[in-house]
């Protein structure tokens, strides 16, 4: 449950428009006690970082070690990385980008930005730090999870290909998976030196088919990570008519980045 203060702060939020502002120094500050609600969000990479120093750890929550052995196994399970498809992406991404203008939404207090179609609605969601949603269909959108963490940097917690493999490993997990499939993966280095995991997946669940961007990272001992979801047509899957729209999600996670240059 969050704090008083927290409570007043978020019930103030509703009352205000949910909607993005253009970047012209407007900074939307989170609260920070609503971290504390996000702890259990950060098990898709196996970190439970709240209760990392007891001797007993609430139930769901796996330390670094335990994370690495469960890995471990399923590690050689993994194909090859793929490349991250950047010229392509470059080029569809601009065309992506006509379905709406990008603008800037930047968090100083947990020093993170990125850009987000300007038409789309920033919604409240418990365990998110911030998410918006296209208003003509509301199974796409665009996520934020910011964690407290006991590791420096991504580098320290494993490289490209072993935290791909944790994140197709919690949602095979899910009773409602039938099967996920990594597409591509890449690393890059953001503004302030940070390392950058970008994985793309499919994934085929009792509620349909989803393409999956992920960005991971993390830095000043916090671990970040953004979720965008598209849902696939029934019928056709995600096909080229869906392309635009997947390529504007690539834009959006590959525009993302964090730490303390924010």
């Amino acid at each position: 449950m969050l704090s008083h203060s927290c409570h007043k702060q978020r019930t103030l939020h509703h009352h205000q428009r949910h909607r993005i502002q253009p970047s012209t120094g407007h900074h939307i500050h989170s609260c920070r006690a609503a971290q504390q609600c996000t702890r259990k969000n950060s098990s898709l990479l196996g970190v439970c970082e709240a209760a990392a120093g007891a001797e007993q750890q609430p139930a769901g929550c796996v330390n670094r070690r335990q994370a690495l052995q469960a890995a471990a196994g399923a590690l050689l399970l993994l194909p090859p990385a793929l490349s991250w498809p950047g010229a392509a992406v470059a080029d569809e991404a601009a065309a992506g980008a006509a379905a709406g203008e990008l603008q800037v939404y930047v968090n100083s207090q947990q020093q993170y930005k990125l850009s987000v179609p300007a038409g789309w609605d920033r919604r409240d969601k418990a365990g998110a730090d911030v998410l918006f949603e296209d208003p003509g269909r509301r199974s796409t959108s665009v996520g934020v999870t910011v964690s407290p963490v006991r590791v420096a940097s991504i580098e320290q917690f494993g490289d490209l290909e072993a935290v791909g493999q944790r994140l197709l490993d919690a949602e095979r997990k899910k009773e409602s998976t039938r099967e996920a499939v990594l597409l591509a993966s890449s690393s890059r280095r953001g503004s302030g030196g940070a390392l950058l995991f970008d994985y793309e997946y499919s994934l085929d669940s009792t509620r349909g088919l989803k393409r999956i961007l992920n960005t991971v990272t993390i830095t000043g001992s916090k671990l970040y990570i953004l979720n965008a979801n598209f849902k696939c047509d029934k019928e056709a899957g995600c096909g080229p008519e869906e392309g635009g729209t997947i390529a504007l999600l690539r834009q959006v996670a590959a525009s993302f980045d964090a730490g303390a240059s924010q």
